[in-house]
């Protein structure tokens, strides 16, 4: 289904006239909102509740901004059941600049497109395929892979394809090319072949040397830590349960099981024990086809997790960016402490430990064990700006190590939690 020119001009002049205007479903709660008790419902007419609603914060001053604005839009007019409008084919990041592919230009399109980044000089380029059909691969690919791996369990997967799935490191897409990619590893003209096999048979798929991936968590010496093992602080946020608004933080959620107790231990040497008490596990989103986190409540919730001599940070949480391959990330761990890399693929499903992680960030960060669950975030407009979590690495590849995130964005649906 495409969109009739007509509709795409409306679109277009609506995005002019009122280009401070977003999406109220995506909108974060007020600051300092009591907790313990539900707050009141902010009233957008006298509070800021975003950095979309900030005054001192100019969002299209950066080509993170400018996606984040045009991915929106596109949203908006894209067809029932799809993610955004069929002419779109992605974006990426070149000398800091913006760069976006649709599959057809036209002066409406490139008006719509204008006026949705606020960027009159965004630069366009055609590319053969929709970011919604690249999408679709995708998911295809995985499904197979998770359908492949319960035949497995039953004893009905050949030897072959036993060998293929046991070789595959993730399934994402490259925006820049205009590709799907497949992470392999020992990649081989056997394995090539199994893969058009019993996946698919078309040439549009690029095969990339890659090691496996395997969770960032270690026995122990996190600053926090469970009787599972270490881990790393996210970021801090609220969540509605039972007993109301809970004040915590965010964490992976591999290993960890509710109501598990969670200790801080950052000046603990590794193995000299579990450290102080500080939460509980209310909250997991983990599995397969899931994301990677979980949140823990703060037991005293006077604290501040980011308090000094607690954790410092001075990450603007709610500063949420959608951020596209060629972008930067930093990551903050217990282990390798700050370390910052390139974006590869902003949407990567990656099998771990027999588990499929979906739509991660994968970053060319090092990372290692005990960094699990730490926070990302990008600077953008001279703020730091929340990104997500570290889910798992294949560091053992170094120098040419490779990280997974999960996204911040998907969280406050899937956690129903929102950063402070």
């Amino acid at each position: 289904m495409k969109m009739t020119l007509t509709a795409l001009v409306l679109a277009a002049v609506l995005l002019l006239v009122s280009a401070c205007a977003y999406p109220a479903a995506e909108v974060l709660p007020v600051n300092g909102a009591a907790f313990g008790v539900p707050p009141a419902v902010p009233d957008a007419s006298d509070v800021p509740r975003s950095i979309f609603d900030d005054p001192d914060f100019n969002i299209a001053n950066s080509p993170e901004g400018q996606l984040t604005l045009l991915l929106y839009a596109l949203q908006d007019v894209a067809p029932k059941g799809e993610k955004y409008a069929d002419f779109y084919a992605g974006a990426y990041y070149e000398n800091n600049e913006l760069i976006v592919l649709v599959t057809e230009l036209t002066p409406e399109i490139e008006a719509f497109i204008a006026a949705s980044s606020r960027n009159k000089d965004i630069k366009i380029r055609l590319a053969g395929t929709s970011l919604n059909e690249l999408y679709r691969k995708q998911e295809s690919i995985t499904k197979l892979c998770i359908q492949y791996a319960d035949d497995k369990a039953e004893l009905k997967t050949s030897e072959e394809l036993n060998d293929l799935l046991k070789s595959i490191v993730s399934i994402g897409i490259d925006e820049k090319n205009n590709r799907v990619h497949v992470r392999m590893n020992k990649i081989n003209g056997e394995k090539k072949a199994a893969f058009k096999k019993y996946f698919d048979s078309s040439d549009s798929i690029i095969f990339i040397e890659s090691e496996h991936f395997s969770f960032a968590m270690n026995m122990m010496g996190g600053p926090i830590n469970t009787f599972m093992g270490g881990y790393s602080v996210g970021y801090r946020c609220i969540r509605m349960t039972s007993a109301g608004y809970r004040k915590g933080f965010v964490t992976a959620g591999h290993g960890m099981i509710n109501g598990m107790g969670v200790y801080w231990d950052y000046l603990t040497p590794i193995g000299g024990g579990l450290g102080t008490l500080i939460g509980t596990v209310n909250g997991i989103v983990f599995g397969n086809y899931q994301y990677d986190a979980c949140f823990v409540s703060l037991n005293n919730q006077s604290n501040e997790i980011y308090d000094k001599g607690f954790w410092k940070s001075d990450v603007i949480a709610q500063n949420y960016f959608v951020s596209a391959p060629g972008g930067y990330i930093t990551k903050q761990g217990r282990t390798t402490r700050d370390t910052t890399g390139l974006i590869i693929s902003w949407s990567e499903d990656v099998p771990v430990g027999g588990i499929l992680v979906i739509d991660c960030a994968i970053v060319s960060v090092y990372s290692l064990g005990g960094d699990s669950g730490g926070l990302a975030y990008a600077y953008i407009n001279g703020d730091n700006c929340l990104v997500g979590i570290l889910s798992s690495s294949n560091s053992a590849a170094q120098p040419n190590s490779l990280s997974a995130f999960t996204k911040a964005k998907n969280l406050y649906s899937a956690l129903d939690l929102y950063a402070y």
